[in-house]
């Protein structure tokens, strides 16, 4: 670890002032990269130096201008794509150290420097200070110290606006997408001027915060005010300074994250999700897929035992979700309840609401995932009273609690496991929208010798699309910092399924054809005809930023071009078999994704025809297509176009404008 203090002391052994320029300044930097015989260490490790110079400075007042020259000579002459250079005790430093000093002092002359990220992180770590908040540098970066302080003070603001009141002030201040029926998060896209990039809110953290203080009431319409605006501040600040993950005002941070290894980067990119966006589903679409789900509970002859019906569960979810607002909680009278007519209403509430004293127990710090329960269920009670969630935050949890329930319910029979078989009905679904929309469709195992299968393939006039689906979503391990779940999650759900896709475009590029028998007696030849392979995986649950195209084309780079394997030092038996199938499960993607950057469709732009959508967002791209056509135009609507807002929603948003708002 290259640490400020060894830096300092080198820099000050050796730099002297400049009497005569030796000159070949480049060639005599240059010999700091190393041969393989040489003690090296990461070069990302000597650019987190820089910024940690950078920090000291900017937060206690430090003069670290001459070390911060040095750094930045350096990378101006070796570039930023080096992996390692030669340590310390190499002799090249003196010299290294001596060119450097013939182009000091750097001119001082970006007056926009104040506005990037280094210097807003410093202000709001000084405004943090001035709270209470102990900070310091250490190992090159911001350590906080009693962040109690922190949770305490938030906490306390919520209660002092009211828990309801506070989520409906938080969501107002969002902006509504229709019809898609969707809020969207302020991640900053692409902007030349830094002064107008926004500090992202923590609204995942806020919401959930707020959820576990629901039992508020809060005092009156001005101090609640009060305290939201400082709740809000003070989160921001703290969230901003602790979790630097939102990209400033350009992608390129996230698409090299020269200082980040690949673990860092994956997990900077579930933090921009789990902390800084929202999660949410929007009611067309739970109401349209639950539906479907009790429909299916019905054909395979399922009964409830707890007193009330499947078809009582759906007009309980149809009423709630028609009175839900998408601003606030909504409270549930019993007299219109009452107008229902199910007879075990009790009991149904208790099953679909989750009480106070439950709700979100525990939650406190931006990484309490674990402790987040509010998606389980679509209803609360608190306060000897029964609110409907704000609908998209809610919505969702009707699905969970039709799922839990059977599921408790049948936990003793072998026979049954109502996860493996809502896995399936997602493709059956799928299937039968497509043919709703007079979409031909064709699925199946590849004919022998080949092995393997397709789940879904669409063909076009000018394309084909290849879909796979994986009904794994990210843990709340992983949204709260496990590498490895994170690691698992992403690459068991978008790698495992891009693998396939890929399989089977090389065996269209090999052979000129694949054929497919779906195990009905049907057999159907898909052929190459010079169409271009569009790979779509698709998950249940949505993964935020991790789904941006040029993330995901980012991510495969990533594993071909590192060594990666999952290590564990414990002694949990699970975990120890859980890491070595993911290991060997990787060793077997990987022989995919190089032969896709190699001879794939893709190999003139590596992954460049990879997608990453959640079974929410193909909904809508079938919803709005009405042949094979126009799914692939849909689809391809936001292929060319990156704002580095890594949201799907505001980038089809943004075409559309550009087009006239035109289909």
């Amino acid at each position: 670890m290259v640490t400020i203090a060894d830096f300092k002391k080198i820099v000050d052994g050796l730099l002297k002032p400049v009497t005569t320029k030796i000159g070949n300044v480049d060639a005599r930097i240059k010999a700091l990269l190393p041969s393989d015989s040489d003690e090296i260490f990461l070069y990302r490790d000597f650019q987190r130096l820089g910024k940690g110079l950078q920090r000291e400075q900017l937060l206690d007042g430090v003069d670290n201008q001459r070390y911060i020259d040095v750094v930045e000579i350096i990378h101006n002459h070796l570039g930023w794509n080096q992996s390692a250079i030669k340590t310390f005790s190499d002799t090249c430093w003196q010299d290294v150290i001596a060119a450097c000093s013939e182009e000091m002092p750097l001119p001082q002359t970006d007056w926009l420097k104040e506005y990037d990220k280094e210097h807003r992180r410093a202000a709001a770590a000084k405004t943090l200070r001035k709270f209470g908040l102990k900070i310091k540098i250490e190992d090159c970066d911001y350590v906080t110290e009693n962040d109690d302080i922190v949770y305490d003070a938030l906490i306390n603001w919520i209660r002092e606006a009211g828990g309801r009141r506070f989520l409906n002030m938080l969501l107002s201040q969002m902006e509504y997408l229709e019809p898609e029926g969707r809020f969207l998060t302020d991640m900053n896209g692409n902007m030349p001027n830094p002064k107008d990039v926004t500090i992202v809110k923590p609204y995942n953290y806020l919401v959930n915060l707020a959820l576990a203080n629901i039992n508020a009431d809060g005092g009156s319409y001005s101090e609640a005010a009060k305290a939201f605006g400082k709740a809000i501040k003070l989160a921001t600040n703290y969230c901003f300074l602790k979790y630097p993950v939102q990209n400033f005002g350009n992608v390129w941070e996230d698409l090299f994250h020269r200082d980040r290894d690949t673990v860092e980067f994956f997990r900077d990119l579930v933090y921009k999700e789990s902390i800084f966006g929202l999660t949410q589903h929007s009611v067309w679409f739970t109401r349209m897929f639950c539906e479907r789900v009790l429909m299916y509970m019905h054909d395979t002859g399922r009964v409830l035992g707890n007193g009330y019906t499947f078809d009582e569960y759906e007009r309980l979810m149809n009423y709630v979700l028609s009175v839900a607002d998408a601003l606030k909680c909504v409270e549930l009278r019993k007299d219109k309840l009452n107008e229902l007519e199910i007879k075990t209403i009790d009991q149904l509430l208790d099953d679909v609401a989750t009480g106070d004293d439950v709700l979100n127990n525990g939650f406190r710090t931006p990484l309490d995932e674990e402790k987040e329960n509010a998606a389980n269920k679509p209803l609360i009670k608190t306060n000897g009273k029964i609110y409907a969630m704000p609908a998209t935050i809610g919505s969702w949890g009707w699905f969970e609690t039709l799922l839990t329930v059977v599921r408790n319910q049948e936990k003793d029979d072998k026979q049954k496991d109502i996860d493996k078989e809502v896995g399936k009905l997602i493709e059956y679904y799928i299937n039968e929208k497509l043919d709703e929309k007079g979409i031909t469709h064709c699925c199946g195992d590849y004919i022998p010798p080949a092995e393997g299968e397709a789940d879904l393939v669409v063909e076009s006039t000018k394309g084909i699309m290849l879909f796979e689906m994986k009904k794994k979503s990210l843990t709340r391990k992983a949204k709260s910092g496990d590498t490895f779940k994170i690691m698992a999650d992403l690459l068991g759900s978008l790698i495992d399924s891009q693998a396939q896709c890929f399989r089977t475009s090389h065996i269209l590029i090999k052979d000129g054809h694949v054929d497919l028998d779906d195990g009905k007696g049907n057999m159907t030849r898909v052929e190459k005809q010079n169409r271009t392979a569009e790979c779509i995986s698709v998950c249940l649950g949505a993964f935020g930023p991790l789904q941006d195209r040029m993330l995901i084309k980012c991510i495969m780079d990533e594993m071909c071009n590192k060594s990666m394997t999952a290590e564990y030092d414990g002694t949990d038996k699970q975990t120890i078999k859980d890491v070595k199938k993911f290991n060997k499960d990787l060793q077997k993607w990987l022989t995919y994704l190089n032969e896709e950057r190699v001879n794939g469709d893709s190999k003139t732009n590596p992954f460049f025809n990879s997608w990453f959508l959640d079974f929410e967002q193909l909904m809508l791209i079938v919803k709005e297509s009405n042949s094979n056509d126009e799914l692939l135009a849909r689809l391809l609507e936001t292929k060319y176009v990156t704002t580095g807002s890594y949201n799907f929603y505001r980038e089809r948003r943004m075409v559309r404008m550009m087009n006239g708002n035109k289909g």
